[in-house]
């Protein structure tokens, strides 16, 4: 019985798709996109059939900046970043890392119940301040950057700007968070000398 049915219907129904040139809206899985998804006043009109009509335009404006790109809080980035060559921040970065590793060692020698663990290995330095938690400094070498995961102030990206690993988005600095963090767990006694 099954069998009669289903092909008495692929004989009574050909192929929709057979003669059609796109795919019909029933075939298209982003046309049923949830409307929450999409910013009605941004819709792109295009064919009704068609799934671009979900997507959002966007307006691209020209970078008027004379410094260069922007940075995270719309200000301009300044020239002294983007001209740092892969090299020179290959250079720069492991220079901190590797002073940052040598001074954390060094505490953690004195007082290993203030720094347990402090470790090196590609780039990424972790280490942990006891009552505060585990800290995640990394290389990251597309962006030219430095990033931190700190357990206290979050975490925070860093360019190499007048010979300081600093925050674009907050002016900070890299080693007085570090260092701020660190005088605070251990009521003043250990700072960095970096």
């Amino acid at each position: 019985m099954k069998k009669s049915i289903t092909k008495t219907l692929s004989k009574s129904r050909p192929s929709l798709l057979s003669n059609l040139p796109y795919l019909p809206k029933w075939h298209c899985a982003l046309y049923t996109l949830p409307n929450i998804l999409v910013n009605k006043s941004s819709v792109v009109e295009a064919h009704p059939n068609s799934a671009r009509r979900y997507f959002q335009s966007t307006s691209i404006k020209k970078n008027t900046n004379t410094g260069g790109s922007a940075s995270t809080t719309g200000l301009s980035v300044p020239e002294e970043i983007l001209k740092l060559t892969q090299e020179q921040y290959q250079k720069v970065s492991d220079m901190y890392l590797e002073s940052l590793l040598d001074e954390l060692e060094a505490i953690s020698e004195e007082n290993y119940d203030l720094i347990p663990e402090v470790e090196l290995n590609q780039g990424v330095l972790n280490f942990e301040i006891k009552g505060k938690g585990s800290y995640v400094v990394n290389k990251q070498p597309p962006n030219k950057q430095i990033w931190l995961s700190s357990p206290i102030s979050g975490p925070n990206r860093f360019d190499f700007y007048q010979n300081n690993w600093i925050s674009l988005r907050d002016n900070t600095n890299l080693t007085k968070i570090i260092n701020k963090e660190l005088q605070e767990a251990s009521n003043g006694k250990y700072s960095l000398s970096i």
